[in-house]
């Protein structure tokens, strides 16, 4: 008998220490939580005066937004975006939250074009990113 109860004694300790590191494994992992990936960008409150501070075209396969922290991002299209290179105006697409992501687009003269990705750049510095607004 006395050697039953320790048994159950000995089981219930291991399983009670598996639980303790497991949770312990599983505080860790929330605590260092990575950084959102690049391919995660976000500018949030877009439609509200002066969020988006300047962009710039990229021909008609990308566009270069710059918010108002004077971070750079760079929307790539999924299609060629073929009205971009020769307008001066641009209506951006937000979603319900008010961002600008990946999944927005861009109205110009009547054509939507659709965002494939929305990645953080560092600030442009060549003449070939010719400003328009």
């Amino acid at each position: 008998m006395l050697l039953r109860v320790t048994l159950i004694t000995a089981a219930l300790m291991t399983c009670l220490a598996g639980n303790v590191v497991a949770a312990a494994q599983a505080t860790d992992s929330t605590k260092k939580e990575d950084p959102p990936p690049k391919d995660r960008a976000v500018i949030n409150f877009a439609n509200f005066r002066g969020s988006i501070q300047d962009w710039r075209a990229e021909g008609n396969k990308a566009i270069l937004i710059q918010d108002v922290g004077r971070k750079w991002y760079r929307a790539e299209f999924m299609a060629p975006c073929t009205e971009l290179p020769f307008t001066e105006r641009v209506g951006f697409i937000t979603d319900s939250l008010d961002q600008i992501d990946r999944f927005s687009s861009i109205l110009v003269r009547g054509q939507r074009c659709w965002f494939k990705s929305f990645t953080e750049i560092e600030a442009p510095t060549s003449d070939k990113h010719k400003a328009k607004h």
